[in-house]
């Protein structure tokens, strides 16, 4: 008898929490390409002892989980947050393994009737090859033994000399009677474990959001990949791209071969 899906996601949007497997080189939910239907999918689990005993068992295969735990009344935002990542499918593990389209358990929104200037800035196909790139990478070993790590960089890089990006920039706090158009703003700056300076750089609203925890003076400003380079300021060695995800880093060297590679003019 043929198992009716949509009992299935009903029922799994009525329990009171799940579990998910993150990865601890993205801080971001764990996603696997299924090998068959070439979904991009992430394991979601709804009993806590489950995903420990798959967390325990990518482990030994050098792949460093953590179980993640869910409320159900943060299921809208979870499931919303997959789509801007450019995850597809669900593997719900719930006595036995289901694959779910994630289109059926969350209406991805349809923005084209909003002007093109006016839409939210989304880069999900390059947050999903971030993510596949830095699973990869950050695995325990050598580098050569890294599975495609050649051709996840090439697919990172391409789409990341393609997109767009939000910048926060910190702006003065309001005088009283002050033009909001006069208000000065200046780029902001982090520091790593080591002490090195980085401009933070988002992919998209959500990890802007993030980022900004509510700053009303810590604003977005929109900036194309080939105008990355004249915004670093002189004291930074590079942006960090999602400071509060993967946190990857963008070094100011790499910013001129990545454009050329891809026959981008600097703007």
């Amino acid at each position: 008898m043929a198992i009716d899906k949509r009992l299935v996601i009903r029922n799994l949007l009525e329990t009171k929490e799940i579990y998910t497997a993150f990865a601890r080189a993205t801080n971001l939910p764990y996603v696997v390409c299924d090998p068959e239907t070439f979904n991009d999918q992430i394991y979601v689990f709804t009993k806590e002892e489950d995903v420990k005993s798959y967390v325990k068992q990518q482990a030994e295969q050098g792949i460093g989980l953590m179980g993640v735990r869910t409320f159900k009344q943060q299921y809208l935002n979870f499931f919303s947050t997959l789509v801007s990542l450019g995850v597809n499918a669900i593997v719900l593990c719930d006595e036995g393994e289901m694959e779910l389209d994630l289109n059926e358990i969350v209406k991805q929104p349809d923005y084209s009737q909003i002007p093109k200037e006016q839409r939210p800035l989304m880069n999900p196909q390059l947050q999903l090859t971030a993510i596949y790139f830095l699973q990869e990478l950050r695995r325990p070993g050598k580098i050569e033994e890294k599975n495609n790590i050649r051709e996840l960089d090439e697919e990172l890089s391409a789409n990341l000399a393609r997109a767009e990006f939000l910048c926060p920039v910190e702006f003065e706090p309001l005088e009283e009677g002050q033009d909001e158009s006069k208000r000065k703003f200046r780029f902001m700056l982090l520091k790593n474990k080591e002490g090195a300076t980085y401009q933070p750089l988002c992919t998209d609203a959500l990890e802007f959001k993030k980022f900004g925890k509510g700053n009303a003076n810590i604003r977005p400003l929109k900036i194309p990949f080939a105008k990355l380079e004249k915004t670093l300021m002189k004291e930074a060695k590079g942006y960090v791209l999602n400071p509060q995800g993967f946190n990857l880093p963008l070094m100011r060297e790499q910013l001129p071969l990545i454009r050329r590679r891809f026959g981008i003019e600097e703007a």
